[in-house]
């Protein structure tokens, strides 16, 4: 097995830092799949009971320079390994700090497996490049318990929506995990969304008005979702969710200039998608509760 990366574009490397970042911020554990065409890091829900379902796409052609990798073999073309997302964030630390020549993110074997973070420093006077080599245990994992980490099957968003502004929903619903301990997302294809908080003292709502609709599917077996003539008018759905997972994954959050979607399929799931940049993804699902 053989995996190589290689970045030398100073955005791009800000960008992946804090991805990775964000990862770190949610859990211990972080299983990487490298497959020919994408990075996809995957945080499992029994990984930590507190974080959502969360994934991170990276498409290779179009977000790394150099990018070769050679699976278990022709038929599971695959490598899956395990680690510390927190490990492989303090080894690139340092593009946040200043100008990096280049990253080279290589599996390696010494003694035992991981990941070797290779970064290049500019010398400050142009004579020789610094050097910085990190190694980045990781566990490799056999291809007996690959079944586990495949992407889970989403149903298709009734109505998916561009959120509002990250900063105002990241304080507001820390603010909310206070009051309630589940907060239900109400959307319209009017791009209307609201967000309740409901206890037996008052009821909490914030409302908002103009958002993008960017994608509307009509359910033939939802009742919830009224028939054909009621969607043209403005069809609503709506999911009660878990405030503290909500509030856990907005507050992970460590990248900027970003675009933020929200999908609801009624009463199971809401989905938030952010796409970072062409080629660079951010998933996560948040499951309905139990009333």
């Amino acid at each position: 097995m053989k995996f190589r990366a290689v970045l030398h574009d100073q955005q791009l490397m800000r960008e992946f830092l804090n991805a990775v970042l964000t990862l770190s911020k949610l859990t211990k554990e972080c299983v990487m799949n490298i497959s020919a065409d994408k990075l996809i890091f995957i945080i499992n829900e029994e990984s930590s009971s507190s974080a959502p379902l969360v994934w991170a796409e990276i498409k290779s052609n179009i977000y790394f320079d150099t990018y070769t990798m050679e699976g278990v073999d022709a038929e599971h073309a695959n490598i899956y390994l395990a680690f510390n997302p927190a490990n492989l964030a303090r080894s690139l630390a340092v593009i946040s700090r200043g100008s990096v020549t280049y990253v080279k993110i290589k599996l390696t074997n010494k003694q035992f497996p991981c990941l070797t973070v290779d970064i290049q420093l500019p010398s400050a006077n142009n004579v020789q490049n610094r050097q910085i080599v990190h190694d980045v245990p990781v566990d490799m994992i056999p291809r007996r318990d690959w079944g586990a980490y495949k992407m889970p099957h989403v149903p298709e968003s009734q109505i998916v929506l561009t959120m509002p502004s990250l900063r105002f929903l990241r304080n507001l619903i820390d603010k909310i995990k206070n009051l309630s301990p589940s907060i239900t997302f109400y959307a319209n294809t009017n791009g209307e969304l609201s967000i309740v908080a409901e206890t037996d003292q008052a009821t909490v709502a914030s409302h908002y008005r103009n958002l993008e609709v960017k994608k509307v599917h009509y359910d033939e077996n939802s009742e919830n979702c009224g028939n054909r003539a009621n969607t043209e008018k403005g069809m609503e759905v709506a999911c009660l969710v878990d405030c503290k997972k909500t509030a856990v994954f907005l507050s992970a959050l460590q990248i900027n200039n970003l675009v933020m979607s929200c999908g609801i399929v009624q009463d199971h799931l809401i989905q938030m998608e952010l796409e970072i940049r062409l080629g660079m993804v951010l998933h996560c699902i948040i499951p309905a509760v139990c009333v």
